[in-house]
Formats: C-alpha cells, sequence, structure tokens
C-alpha cells in the first residue's frame, strides 16, 4: 500500500519567538518546522511572504532551494521594502519537500518596535508621596473609533490595570501576570 504524503508546517518565530511583539531589529529572522508522515522527509525550497496588515506585499523572497528553516533573515533574497517602527506584520512561509510536494503555513504576525527612537515618549512619573510605594497612574481619553490599542506594562512590582474603569490586568506581589 502506497501511503500519501501529508506535510505541515507550523512553529513559525520571527526572532525565536511567535507572535513577536515590539521587535527592536530591522531585519528579523524567521524559522519554522515542517512535519512530515513520510519517513525521511525533508525540506528542499522554501518561499516567505510577509505583507502589511493592509495585505501589501513588504517581502517576497521567491521560492529558495535551500533546506533551511531557522534564522531566515528578512530581505536576505529578493526585494524588499523597509520595516516600519511600530507596526504589525503577517508572514507565512510555503515549504516543498524533495517530492516536490508543498504546503503554506498558517499565518503569524509579528510587530516592530521603536528602534531606538523614544522622541516625543510621555513617561509616568511619580508625584510626591510622603510615604509607601509609589504610585504611577495616567488617563488617556481617545478620539474616534479604535481599531486596534496595545498596552504594554514594565514593573518591577505589582501593577494593576484598567481599561474604562474595569480592571483588564494586573501582576501580584510574586510576580504571577493575571489576564482578567
Amino acid at each position: 500500500a502506497v501511503s500519501s504524503n501529508t506535510m505541515t508546517i507550523g512553529s513559525l518565530t520571527t526572532e525565536f519567538q511567535e507572535l513577536a511583539e515590539g521587535l527592536e531589529v530591522e531585519q528579523p529572522r524567521f524559522g519554522w518546522k515542517m512535519d512530515s508522515n513520510l519517513i525521511g522527509a525533508k525540506q528542499t525550497a522554501y518561499q516567505i511572504v510577509v505583507k502589511d496588515m493592509g495585505g501589501k506585499i513588504v517581502w517576497d523572497s521567491g521560492k529558495q532551494k535551500d533546506d533551511c528553516s531557522i534564522s531566515v533573515r528578512y530581505g536576505s533574497t529578493g526585494t524588499a521594502q523597509e520595516l516600519k517602527p511600530e507596526s504589525k506584520y503577517q508572514w507565512n512561509v510555503t515549504v516543498w519537500d524533495e517530492t516536490g510536494v508543498s504546503n503554506t503555513s498558517d499565518t503569524s504576525y509579528f510587530t516592530t518596535g521603536l528602534y531606538g527612537n523614544w522622541d516625543g515618549a510621555q513617561w509616568i512619573i511619580p508625584s510626591k508621596q510622603e510615604s509607601g510605594a509609589p504610585m504611577l497612574r495616567t488617563e488617556k481619553s481617545l478620539k474616534g473609533k479604535v481599531a486596534d490599542a496595545q498596552l504594554y506594562i514594565a514593573s518591577l512590582g505589582v501593577y494593576n490595570a484598567y481599561l474604562n474603569g474595569q480592571e483588564v490586568m494586573r501582576q501580584d506581589v510574586d510576580g504571577n501576570i493575571i489576564d482578567d
């Protein structure tokens, strides 16, 4: 009996992280794993396509006859557009095996950071406090419809985050992060 070739592509990483957030590198590295039901199956080629969230292709590696699936650098082949800071991108990879069978991965995502440009950053600083741990607090009002928002918190201790008066995240004294 002849078995059919079933190949899947998974464990997509950008800079060695799944769903990487706030990358501070302008040419991130991509990785993936190929799984096949055939013993000894191997990758013989790949093609990575990166798009902005509007669906515009910012890099297409083209089909590369290569078994590499770790640390493939953005823009290493073909023409790539510069990744913009503070932006979200989607990507997938198509892999070919030695029998010519190909499969395309599910889509993965990554976001870019500030690339070190903190100009215009507004820091939350403690007000004058007589005793106890400092309390840092700020409120932001947004105008118009919000399509997407990110909240990043760096803390050396306890914090509580609220959105529209409702607690959405907290970190306890033991460092455990609790999403509500």
